[in-house]
């Protein structure tokens, strides 16, 4: 109840502190990522969806590439998979200083790995198995793991490690996830909408359990989850005479 204040107060007061819980992973960019990529195949390459999956940080795509893209694809109002798949030739006024050559080769990289794993999902009577089969295939071919970990070591170097402990732990749980979605429901047909309806309610599912990274700190617990040991000094947060 009080671990927004304490995140933010604790800091401005230079102590250092750690928040016993688990962290639902709805934020995290492998999450934004997957649910980004299936508004993509339900809603066919809108500005909206395409550009939340480039900017998950996990599309491999430079920041200044996407920035790129997206002017073009304002300008000129695209969207669906076949404005995408096609060579991109008009520029736009004001955009002259746009090298269409360097432009297309942006789309490439970036439409590419979607239009494999759009297919799978156009699949009339498309499994559960066979949708997350497609999805495990693209997040393994296109180094999303290496990502993470790559993210993870950052905030371990910034001192974040509770962020760097999620972002280790965030890719085999999701695979967790696939497993166990697959072994109830694998032979099942769904349509794409409920298939992501059905990933949604996974991953809210889906909690990380974090360590502190040092004992010199203060620990904010639940009194039903943590467990502490040689304790000098202990504060009740929220007790009144009716709790």
């Amino acid at each position: 109840v009080y671990s927004h204040y304490i995140e933010e107060i604790f800091p401005d007061y230079g102590i250092p502190v750690f928040l016993d819980y688990k962290r639902n992973v709805l934020e995290n960019p492998m999450v934004e990522f997957l649910r980004a990529f299936l508004e993509i195949a339900e809603q066919d390459f809108t500005y909206e969806s395409v550009f939340r999956y480039l900017r998950s940080g996990l599309a491999g795509m430079e920041p200044e590439d996407v920035d790129v893209l997206e002017n073009y694809v304002l300008a000129l109002g695209i969207r669906g998979h076949r404005r995408w798949a096609a060579p991109w030739e008009t520029l736009y006024k004001g955009g002259e200083h746009v090298n269409l050559t360097v432009l297309n080769e942006a789309r490439e990289r970036a439409a590419a790995p979607l239009f494999a794993l759009r297919e799978a999902f156009k699949k009339k009577g498309a499994t559960v198995w066979e949708m997350t089969e497609a999805l495990f295939r693209f997040l393994d071919g296109g180094g999303v793991e290496e990502r993470l970990l790559s993210m993870a070591s950052d905030f371990s170097g910034e001192g974040a490690y509770s962020l760097a402990k999620e972002y280790e732990q965030v890719y085999e749980l999701v695979m967790a996830m696939f497993d166990r979605l697959v072994h109830l429901l694998g032979d099942e047909k769904v349509s794409r909408r409920e298939y992501a309806q059905i990933l949604d309610a996974g991953f809210g599912e889906i909690t990380v359990g974090v360590i502190p990274a040092t004992v010199d700190r203060v620990v904010v617990g639940d009194i039903t989850r943590t467990r502490l040991d040689q304790i000098k000094v202990l504060f009740f947060i929220g007790v009144n005479e009716g709790i």
